[in-house]
């Protein structure tokens, strides 16, 4: 049996609270971050 996984692959912070994520089934390999009046894209 695989052992669960307690750390993140991945970590992400950012200058404010985070408002909204987003990800496409169609674009997997990009996702959209928005916070305060900021928005990244991100290539994971």
């Amino acid at each position: 049996m695989p052992r669960a996984i307690e750390d993140p692959i991945l970590a992400y912070t950012s200058e404010g609270e985070i408002n909204n994520v987003q990800w496409a089934s169609t674009q997997p390999d990009w996702i959209a971050i928005c916070y305060n009046n900021c928005l990244e894209i991100l290539r994971v």
